[in-house]
């Protein structure tokens, strides 16, 4: 849903190749609008917190890796702001709009680190994992700007972690 409640935004896959593309509902619409009808596949879209723009995934560079791109909702233009070689899932927006948080897997998100993304110019920093082997899985931001992730503790359990963005550390 949008911070307002004004629309909800949903990745369907409407013609079964496994691509789902993205779609608004309105409130009070009957039926919901297409947002992109494309051959790549999108998914787990995050609305900012203006309304004005979604974060989500999307494979273009190769198909089921997944990589961070943005649209703006009043022009549907939209820019890919990474490009990984391993999948990033689960985008997530600062509640200030101006950064993204991700995590970043080779194995769909059994392990994994926190990837940082300033929005203006996509520029990238990684935040490890407090394990090797855990993986650092984005929530939501902190009032005070810190992200909040849930990580592995060393028995393999998750917990909840806050995550200093300046100074790249959990």
């Amino acid at each position: 849903w949008s911070p307002d409640g004004a629309f909800l935004i949903f990745a369907n896959d409407h013609g079964g190749d496994e691509r789902p593309d993205l779609w608004i509902l309105k409130n009070g619409a009957a039926e919901p609008e297409r947002l992109t009808e494309s051959k790549v596949s999108e998914q787990e879209i995050q609305v900012s917190p203006d309304g004005k723009s979604i974060a989500y995934g999307v494979d273009r560079d190769r198909d089921f890796h997944f990589n961070v791109e943005v649209m703006d909702l009043a022009t549907r233009k939209t820019r890919q702001l990474t490009h990984e070689s391993i999948t990033l899932l689960k985008p997530c927006w600062s509640r200030d709009g101006k950064t993204i948080v991700a995590v970043r897997t080779a194995d769909e998100g059994q392990k994994g680190d926190l990837f940082v993304v300033d929005v203006a110019s996509s520029k990238t920093r990684v935040i490890p994992a407090p394990r090797k082997a855990g993986v650092l899985t984005p929530d939501g931001f902190l009032p005070d700007g810190r992200a909040v992730a849930r990580a592995t503790n060393d028995p393999g359990f998750p917990q909840i972690r806050r995550a200093d963005l300046p100074a790249g550390k959990i």
